[in-house]
């Protein structure tokens, strides 16, 4: 369960990460998405980022509830302009092959705002606040918003065998940096987010004085450090 707000900026970031670990693990796990919002007494309902967004959650459960194997492509669709999800719902479901009256009258009809109240009321059950939050076999997981932190996250959770796409793809990188260079430090950083997001990967760093590292730099031609090469086992990570 990935819980957001259709125009939250950091909800549309989650969901760009979850959309392709949904493409190749969808078969294998139960997804949804649920939307934090704020339902009064009388049945009003709110949201952080006013009424376009509401619309937007109903349109977004509409398509979940009616043609949920297309959910993550309409929702892809309108993350192009998620300023606009309230209005662009009818160009996404047209250009994604949802049946656009179907989720009008879902929208219209009451149907949409009913299942905004359970979502949120879930949300509310839960204690979920924030956007997004991810929730795997029921508890929350604090990780990066990246395709292979959530892709890890998910395959450690299965109760069964894990599926065989999530068997890391091996992953060779040379990273060549100067032991001089104080600015290099930061880049290093990034080694630990890449190791994030390829499973598989192995890194040979390499100090730019070394054989190695100069025979790399000349056939490449790269002047400038810090620098990350890949060989073609790149190509095999999905």
């Amino acid at each position: 369960e990935l819980y957001v707000m259709s125009q939250c900026p950091y909800g549309v970031m989650a969901e760009m990460a979850m959309s392709p670990v949904i493409e190749h693990l969808g078969k294998h796990i139960n997804f949804r998405l649920e939307y934090i919002a704020n339902v009064d007494a009388s049945g009003g309902i709110t949201s952080r980022h006013g009424q376009p967004e509401v619309d937007g959650n109903i349109a977004q459960l509409c398509v979940q509830h009616h043609a949920p194997a297309k959910l993550m492509e309409f929702v892809m669709c309108q993350n192009q302009d998620a300023r606009n999800v309230n209005t662009n719902w009818k160009a996404c479901a047209s250009k994604t092959g949802v049946d656009s009256a179907k989720i009008g009258t879902c929208i219209s009809s009451g149907e949409g705002r009913n299942l905004l109240k359970a979502s949120a009321k879930k949300a509310a059950d839960k204690g979920v606040q924030g956007s997004p939050t991810l929730h795997i076999n029921g508890k929350e997981q604090r990780i990066p918003r990246m395709p292979g932190a959530y892709m890890t996250a998910i395959c450690g959770a299965f109760k069964t065998p894990q599926p065989p796409i999530c068997k890391p793809t091996k992953v060779n990188m040379i990273f060549v940096t100067d032991k001089r260079c104080e600015k290099c430090k930061k880049y290093e950083q990034s080694l630990g987010m890449l190791k994030q997001d390829l499973r598989g990967l192995t890194i040979q760093k390499l100090d730019f004085s070394s054989p190695e590292a100069k025979k790399v730099l000349k056939a490449t031609g790269v002047k400038m450090l810090p620098a990350f090469f890949f060989d073609n086992t790149i190509k095999n990570d999905k």
